[in-house]
């Protein structure tokens, strides 16, 4: 029998979600994987980005087509790289162009940009985005590192920054 739904009363502080506790949560759950997941489109920026981290900061990194996925849903590929990153980084290059002359990012890094944001926190899943590519509604208020058109180099010092600030380096 359901249960009607009680309206008016407080809830009870232990049924409040935190963004403290869930921030607790995030960081110990990313020693489970420990890798920086990469989310891009088809601009060929993203592979910089995968050097930088690689070779030179020597992290470990996963990316959707990385693995084989034959057979595997993009549901069952993407709770994969959910579950084997400890940090992500979003890469949103202007390649899509809409009738009002705007170009935006590839609809699937705005997924996981809110899959990535969701499971990791805000700190910990970083929208990397090229000038000239339009924002997304709510990405307005969420901070961001901004690159010139296909030159992520130029911020390479600023993702070294944050990587450091999350202790992953």
């Amino acid at each position: 029998m359901r249960r009607p739904a009680v309206t008016g009363l407080p809830t009870p502080p232990s049924a409040q979600p935190t963004l403290s506790k869930t921030a607790g949560v995030h960081k110990s759950a990313v020693t489970q994987g420990g890798k920086i997941f990469i989310g891009h489109g088809h601009s060929a920026v993203w592979r910089d980005l995968k050097d930088f981290l690689h070779d030179r900061l020597k992290l470990n990194w996963v990316e959707f087509n990385r693995d084989p996925v034959a057979g595997l849903s993009t549901k069952e590929r993407l709770e994969q790289m959910l579950n084997q990153s400890a940090f992500a980084f979003l890469v949103m290059t202007a390649e899509d162009e809409y009738n009002d002359g705007t170009r935006h990012a590839r609809e699937n890094v705005i997924h996981e940009a809110g899959l990535f944001q969701g499971r990791l926190g805000f700190e910990r899943a970083i929208i990397l985005l090229e000038e000239g590519c339009a924002e997304f509604a709510n990405i307005q208020g969420v901070g961001q590192i901004r690159f010139p058109p296909n030159k992520i180099q130029a911020v390479f010092e600023e993702i070294r920054w944050v990587l450091e600030r999350e202790k992953l380096i």
